[in-house]
């Protein structure tokens, strides 16, 4: 899949923009999109984006930026952008676990627009759809493959993706599903990005104890490793199957309890913390509104935390393993994003409305 371009979407976000520095360091041509009043606009925030970036050796000649929309028809853009695409690459979406309809909207939506667009193109490129494992969610206490049935814990989040999926896949387009598992932004010096995931570890601080059994595992992996993988997939023609997870599975998850003492590294606190517990605040620590909205906010988590399920991701290294190798486990650099932002602005993340 190495001749044409690869079109983006979702060029400023965490993986959409790594994904991008990763395409242009190893030669790729790139048609990106973004919001924005027009390209130029558009073209700004991409850049910004990959200013975050650790890549070396990005080649921004072979960069072309777009103001487009995931849902609007054509996705924003010319009809004539896809011209030379053979790989159109969806990575945009609305990740709020608490925008039940905004999630419906953006990420089924998208999905009916690219359909709508590969049916429309006389030489329609490959669909690669960037999902989420957690569209699958039991059962618990295990590790989950890519062909078990929709089920387990959800949201608005998880549930617009298991409709995405089914849209592009009952389409009879040619459509590649990737699954990465929770994503940290190793390698981008981005503050909010590291707070956007990691308020928990403040909250929970505040909170002093959490619902969750320290030797429950939990599946992340950082987002060099998920654009890594994205990209080494796009160099293959025949893919052996039409799903595959991005995780971290059996061989590089962790527990609560190590990923507890590795946040402990930054902020000794956090040992104190009292895992397999009902969530609660310290006596003087938070008051009665804080403690609502912490305790709001983290519910939202606490049954991906405490589910215990790990993702194989056997098929993908079957597929691309001998390249890509295994995730590191995120007990290696979690210290270095806890770092990036203070803990106040952590409970603020974590208290918003």
């Amino acid at each position: 899949m190495s001749s044409g371009s690869v079109f983006v979407t979702g060029g400023t976000g965490l993986i959409g923009g790594e994904v991008i520095s990763t395409l242009l360091s190893r030669g790729w041509a790139v048609q990106a999109t973004a919001r924005g009043e027009d390209d130029g606009a558009a073209e700004k925030r991409i850049l910004e984006r990959l200013s975050r970036s650790g890549q070396q050796g990005v080649d921004l000649r072979r960069l072309r930026c777009l103001s487009g929309s995931v849902t609007a028809p054509n996705l924003g853009v010319k009809a004539d952008a896809f011209d030379d695409v053979s790989v159109l690459l969806h990575c945009a979406g609305e990740t709020a676990f608490n925008e039940d309809e905004k999630c419906w909207k953006t990420n089924v939506g998208a999905a009916e627009r690219l359909v709508e667009l590969g049916r429309r193109l006389p030489k329609p490129p490959r669909i690669i759809f960037v999902s989420t494992a957690s569209v699958l969610m039991s059962p618990r206490h295990a590790e989950i493959t890519e062909d078990m049935p929709f089920g387990g814990y959800d949201n608005g989040y998880t549930r617009s993706k298991r409709r995405a999926e089914e849209v592009l896949k009952e389409s009879g387009l040619d459509v590649l599903i990737l699954r990465p598992t929770i994503v940290f932004s190793r390698g981008v010096q981005d503050r909010k990005m590291a707070r956007a995931m990691l308020w928990v570890i403040p909250a929970l601080i505040e909170l002093g104890s959490a619902p969750v059994e320290p030797d429950s595992r939990i599946d992340i992996i950082p987002v060099d490793y998920a654009a890594d993988a994205i990209e080494r997939m796009l160099h293959v023609s025949s893919p052996k199957h039409r799903c595959y997870h991005i995780s971290a599975g059996s061989r590089s998850s962790v527990t609560c309890g190590e990923f507890q003492e590795a946040a402990a590294r930054v902020d000794p606190r956090a040992l104190e913390v009292n895992l397999s517990a009902a969530p609660g605040t310290r006596p003087g620590k938070a008051q009665n509104l804080l403690r609502r909205r912490l305790e709001e906010s983290i519910s939202y988590y606490i049954p991906f935390m405490s589910a215990d399920i790990v993702y194989s991701s056997d098929r993908l290294q079957a597929e691309i393993g001998q390249g890509l190798g295994h995730s590191p486990k995120v007990t290696q650099y979690v210290h270095t994003l806890l770092g990036q932002f203070e803990y106040q602005e952590g409970i603020q993340e974590s208290a918003r409305p």
